[in-house]
C-alpha cells in the first residue's frame, strides 16, 4: 500500500492506494514553507489504517510548500518520500516542447486516466482552473487551461456594478436567474462547461476523436450534470495516478536510515 499525496494551491488531498483502490483518505490545508502538526497528524491518521506502508509518494504544484511536506512525511511515517517531476516515469510520452512547465497534478491526473493498456484518454481536472488534457496513442500532448467559476466570478467583480461572489456559494446550485448574484453564477458555470465542450472538440480536430473522458477536480461533480453523457467521474484520479507512477518509479523506497 502507498500513501500518496496531491498537495494543491490550498489543500492537500492524502490517502492510501492500491491498484487502482483509494482508501482511508483525508484533506488539510496546505502549510507554509515549515513541517505542519495538522499534515503529520493526518498522515498518521491515514496509515494507521494498514501495518506498514510500501513507500510514499507526493506531488506539488506549491514549490515552497514541498520541503516542508516531505519533512512532515518523513516524521510522521519515518520513510523518505519520492516527488514526482516531469523526470519522473509516467505510462506515457511526454510530447510537449517544455516537460517542465507543465504542472504535475496534470501528469499525475493522466496518468490516471490511462490504467492497463489504454493509450488516449480526454481528462478534465476542474478546480480553481480548469485543464483539459489528451492523451493520444501514449503521448501525453497538452491540452488547454481555463479559468474556474471562481477566477470568472473575480474578474466579474473588477466592475464598478457586479458584487463579490465567494466560493462556496457555487455549489449552492441556483435554480433562478432573476437577481444579479445566481446569474453570476450560473454564468461562470455555463462558460466553464461550454468551455470544456470547446476544448475537447478542438483537441479532436487536432488528434482525433478520444471516446475515452475522464473529469476529476473539486467542481466535478457540480459540472457533470451540464455535460454530455460519455463522461467517467473519478474525483480521486490524481491519487489514483501517483499511485501507478510510485509502482512505475521503483516505489516502495527503503525507510529513512537505510541504504537503498
Amino acid at each position: 500500500m502507498i500513501l500518496c499525496l496531491d498537495v494543491g494551491n490550498t489543500r492537500i488531498k492524502l490517502a492510501l492506494v492500491e491498484e487502482g483502490r483509494v482508501i482511508a483518505g483525508e484533506t488539510v490545508t496546505t502549510p507554509g514553507k515549515r513541517r505542519d502538526a495538522d499534515l503529520e497528524l493526518a498522515i498518521r491518521r491515514v496509515s494507521s489504517a494498514v501495518l506498514a506502508l510500501d513507500g510514499v509518494v507526493f506531488s506539488s504544484v506549491v514549490p515552497e510548500a514541498a520541503p516542508g511536506v516531505a519533512e512532515s512525511i518523513t516524521i510522521a511515517t519515518g520513510m523518505r518520500p519520492s516527488a514526482v517531476t516531469h523526470r519522473s516515469v509516467f505510462p506515457f510520452e511526454l510530447e510537449v516542447p517544455e516537460p517542465e512547465r507543465v504542472g504535475v497534478d496534470r501528469l499525475c491526473a493522466a496518468a490516471g486516466a490511462v490504467p492497463g493498456k489504454r493509450r488516449n484518454a480526454i481528462i478534465v481536472d476542474a478546480g480553481t482552473a480548469v485543464t483539459v488534457d489528451v492523451v493520444r496513442d501514449g503521448q501525453f500532448l497538452g491540452g488547454l487551461i481555463l479559468p474556474g467559476p471562481a477566477i470568472a466570478l473575480a474578474a466579474l467583480a473588477t466592475t464598478s456594478q457586479l458584487p463579490l461572489v465567494t466560493d462556496r456559494l457555487i455549489d449552492a446550485a441556483p435554480d433562478r436567474f432573476d437577481s444579479t448574484e445566481p446569474s453570476m453564477i450560473l454564468g461562470a458555470l455555463a462558460s466553464v462547461t461550454g468551455g470544456i465542450r470547446e476544448a475537447v472538440r478542438y483537441l479532436e480536430s487536432r488528434v482525433g476523436t478520444v471516446s475515452h473522458r475522464v473529469l476529476t477536480g473539486g467542481l466535478s461533480e457540480r459540472l457533470l450534470p451540464q455535460l454530455s453523457s460519455g463522461w467517467q467521474h473519478a474525483p480521486d484520479l490524481t491519487l489514483v495516478g501517483l499511485g501507478r507512477i510510485a509502482r512505475l518509479n521503483g516505489i516502495p523506497r527503503p525507510p529513512e536510515g537505510e541504504e537503498p
